[in-house]
């Protein structure tokens, strides 16, 4: 996509808003991340949130809707912009009507100020535009407006529109911007009377995430997985910092160079407490990962929908991890190149995987990399770029190997690579699943649900085994120490150490279907009284404000 230059439109527009806003426009012209916005060949804007691309230009039939729901004349709030043509639409409805437009990205405020001329009404404020914590100074403001939210980005911004009728006597906090499961940590400190703002680490300057904590002092900033950088910042302004890690990471730690006297740091992993500590955090503790069962739960299905959905088969929904191996392949090289040219490294790692296969879910790989060169083993860049690849062929490997039971598959276009690993299997590859609703019903809709881990990660529960319990789904866990101390293994949990254990036992529970419900209920039960993601927000608010 090509992205939109500034051009005689913005400047007539940010000449215009200096002499009303002046503080605006220096926050706007700050540098920011744009590759996640564009502008494709026809001159349509999208912007990208996680591994899509939403379209933000709206047809002529969504204007009119939007413009039909707010006939009046009293002032409207615009939330979430995207291009012009409907704050330009509501400009020339009323003439003396006055626009609040406010939106949480810069660089799409900028794309807007670009697109068309709009100095005179915002000279004159009959247009007045807010940028992300503005939306806080002018609540009073928006309150007494029609609110016109855009269809496509008032989906992200959920939280801002909860915001405008939030009580505003109540504590704030700052979410940092992520993926689904930010999302239910926001629910959780709702719930927990917190109002919750969404801060975009990576796509606003420093300067203006600095602006927004003073300007809306929140009092905690709360973060899924730690970014380098972010326990300075906070310990620099004074902002308790609340960090859980739940997704795997191929690089150390980073060394944090400042007090972290702050920064309250949960981990999933129990082997990495020290590794935080070591780093130069103070605060850390193991913390599980948990479900949420708003959003996971029993859910009945019509006949079609089981079908659809994997009923009476093993299922198993996930990332194949296939997809990251030329980058890890890439990684490895470089971490050898002192040692051995590419074509040799490659040898090597192939060597090394291969052992690793042979030997199963026991770990192979640092002898095997020894093997090839005394001390490659305890390279740490070389082992986990070898250990992602061993994990993306264990998943391949393990799925393909139930194609005769009946295994469905979701996730991404890695698992085409299912053919090479295992030519001729009988697994079905079925696609994407939306997190939000398509997996809940796969939960629901499958007989046996498949749980498959990193070989690097083994003394971990997956969010899958909560989030599958949580439905009353039966799940096959794979085996760790952690799930023996959260689960009664047999009685409500049941697990595999090895591809065979995997596949024996899901032969016996498509072979006992009443047995596996009964186990899948109990498991629900343990779930829902001790690992709900509430219960673990309230640990961690516990913890920082003890």
């Amino acid at each position: 996509m090509n992205q939109a230059g500034p051009g005689a439109h913005l400047l007539a527009n940010l000449n215009a808003l200096t002499k009303v806003a002046p503080g605006l426009v220096a926050r706007i012209s700050l540098p920011v991340g744009t590759d996640h916005v564009g502008v494709d060949a026809n001159g349509a804007w999208h912007a990208k949130w996680g591994d899509r691309w939403f379209p933000l230009a709206l047809s002529p039939q969504t204007r009119a809707q939007l413009l039909a729901a707010t006939p009046g004349s009293t002032p409207v709030a615009v939330f979430g912009l995207g291009e012009p043509q409907v704050v330009l639409d509501l400009l020339q409805q009323h003439p003396e009507r006055v626009i609040y437009g406010w939106e949480r990205d810069p660089w799409i405020l900028r794309l807007f100020l670009g697109a068309e001329n709009m100095a005179q009404a915002l000279q004159t404020g009959r247009l007045r535009l807010l940028l992300g914590v503005d939306l806080l100074q002018a609540q009073t403001a928006l309150r007494a407006c029609e609110v016109l939210v855009h269809p496509v980005l008032g989906g992200f911004y959920e939280h801002e529109r909860r915001l405008l009728a939030a009580p505003g006597n109540l504590p704030l906090a700052f979410v940092a911007r992520g993926g689904l499961f930010v999302d239910d940590v926001a629910e959780a400190l709702w719930q927990q009377g917190f109002r919750v703002y969404t801060l975009d680490l990576h796509n606003c300057a420093a300067e203006e995430l600095t602006y927004a904590v003073k300007t809306a002092k929140p009092q905690l900033l709360a973060a899924i997985n730690y970014t380098d950088g972010l326990a300075p910042f906070c310990e620099q302004l004074g902002l308790p910092l609340l960090c859980w890690e739940i997704d795997p990471s191929t690089s150390a730690v980073p060394p944090c160079p400042t007090p972290a006297r702050k920064a309250f740091i949960f981990t999933y992993r129990e082997a990495h407490v020290q590794a935080f500590r070591d780093a130069g955090f103070p605060h850390v503790e193991y913390l599980p990962l948990a479900a949420n069962p708003a959003r996971r739960h029993p859910m009945p299905l019509d006949p079609l929908e089981s079908l659809r959905f994997g009923g009476g088969r093993p299922t198993y929904v996930g990332t194949s991890i296939a997809q990251q191996i030329p980058d890890c392949e890439a990684a490895f090289a470089a971490a050898v190149h002192d040692l051995a040219p590419p074509a040799r490294a490659h040898v090597w790692l192939q060597q090394a995987l291969a052992a690793q296969a042979a030997a199963g879910n026991q770990p192979a790989l640092p002898g095997a990399l020894d093997a090839q060169e005394p001390g490659l083993g305890a390279r740490k860049a070389a082992l986990t770029a070898a250990a992602e690849i061993a994990a993306a062929h264990k998943r391949l490997r393990y799925v393909a190997g139930l194609g005769d039971l009946g295994m469905w598959v979701w996730g991404d276009e890695g698992w085409r690579h299912m053919d090479a690993i295992t030519p001729g299997h009988q697994a079905k590859y079925c696609g994407s699943a939306s997190h939000k609703l398509d997996i809940t019903k796969i939960y629901n809709a499958s007989a046996v649900n498949v749980d498959i881990g990193r070989l690097y990660q083994s003394d971990i529960i997956t969010m899958r085994v909560f989030d599958i319990a949580a439905c009353g789904g039966f799940v096959l866990a794979e085996h760790s120490a952690a799930l023996e101390h959260i689960f009664d293994l047999g009685h409500n949990m049941e697990s595999h150490s090895s591809f065979e254990e995997l596949r024996d036992k899901t032969r016996h529970y498509l072979a006992h279907p009443q047995v596996a419900q009964a186990m899948a209920a109990r498991a629900r039960e343990v779930v829902l009284a001790n690992h709900t993601i509430a219960g673990r927000v309230a640990q961690m608010l516990g913890r920082a404000f003890a």
